[in-house]
């Protein structure tokens, strides 16, 4: 597959990227380095998930059609978190923080802004 050319007799502008070339900033030598602290929160996280739904798979009947989505969620998620990721003192804080927010989201009025000169809870 040939580079795209522009029409006989037309040059390209000065100081143009070649023609077919991707948009400034989209070049592969532009990843994003992965947070490794971001990554372990994470990987908490989801495995509280797992647990916390795991929990669920009795109540709502593991032969029913929502406790076979909720076992193939689990196995879903399971393949990204390693094992001992999650461990009581994780899912503890997780559940502390979880709870931290939704606390912050019922004080919001309505709109979802702090009035302004709130100070930040």
């Amino acid at each position: 597959m040939s580079a795209i050319t522009p029409p006989t007799g037309v040059p390209p502008k000065p100081g143009a990227p070649p023609p077919g070339s991707p948009p400034m900033g989209t070049a592969p030598g532009t990843q994003v380095t992965p947070n490794r602290g971001s990554e372990i929160a994470a990987a908490q996280g989801a495995g509280l998930v797992i647990k916390l739904m795991g929990d669920l798979i009795p109540k709502a009947g593991a032969a029913t059609d929502f406790g076979l989505a909720l076992a193939k969620a689990i196995q879903s998620l399971a393949k990204f978190v390693p094992q001992g990721a999650s461990n009581p003192n994780a899912e503890q804080q997780q559940m502390k923080d979880l709870m931290t927010r939704q606390k912050q989201m019922t004080q919001l009025p309505p709109g979802g802004s702090p009035a302004p000169g709130t100070p930040p809870v």
